[in-house]
């Protein structure tokens, strides 16, 4: 469905992942034929090459923009738009009864939500807008027990980014060199963090991330 279209949810909506899908213009040839981008990266390309701040195209920083920050508004609107309207649920726990409020909302954007890659600016302004929006919706929607949050990982071994390797092999040296534990995230190391986000033991974790990059941001690279 389009990204830009909302539609109504149907039923009890107790969790929420968004996650929005979209085709690269950066991989281009058939090996992306019907691959469907597991997060919302559209790398900006200008001949071959990510785009500086002053050679932006403003037509592609709009798009990605449109899809990469838009589009997961429009997610979060309508989910907190059905949660709001039921009635909370409650876990026992260990010291007894508590409210776990009406929902969950994780949201999936990046690693470069806190911090960028030269080139790229057009992708990093997008995901610090998701972890805006998450903080704002953790904010403003707590009060009636809607809890949202937000995974950032950096690379995950995916079809996409092996399609990736295949096309540019100098890739996994970067990985390599940039990521502490030598090796990209598998999915379930992903998946298994945004199910504890949704579970009753997150109940009071609120307007925050977990970054998923094995230590990629804990350090300053001088080469």
């Amino acid at each position: 469905m389009p990204i830009w279209d909302e539609y109504p949810a149907e039923g009890r909506l107790d969790y929420a992942v968004n996650s929005a899908g979209v085709r690269s213009h950066y991989f281009t040839d058939s090996l992306l034929t019907d691959q469907v981008m597991a997060n919302a990266r559209i790398f900006q390309v200008d001949n071959g090459v990510h785009a500086q701040v002053a050679d932006t195209d403003i037509d592609r920083f709009d798009h990605v923009m449109q899809v990469n920050a838009r589009g997961m508004m429009l997610c979060v609107r309508t989910e907190t738009a059905a949660m709001r309207k039921q009635e909370p649920r409650f876990f026992e726990g260990r010291t007894g009864k508590r409210d776990i409020g009406r929902g969950a909302i994780v949201n999936c954007p990046s690693a470069n939500s806190f911090a960028g890659l030269p080139g790229k600016m057009s992708y990093t302004v997008s995901k610090h807008a998701v972890m805006g929006l998450t903080k704002m919706t953790g904010l403003d929607h707590s009060p009636e027990g809607i809890r949202c949050n937000a995974v950032c990982p950096t690379w995950v071994r995916t079809p996409l980014l092996d399609i990736e390797l295949q096309k540019n092999p100098e890739v996994q040296g970067a990985i390599s060199a940039i990521v502490p534990i030598k090796r990209a995230a598998e999915c379930e190391e992903v998946s298994d963090t945004i199910a504890y986000l949704c579970s009753p033991a997150a109940s009071y974790i609120n307007g925050t991330s977990l970054i998923i990059d094995a230590g990629v941001t804990t350090t300053v690279r001088l080469h």
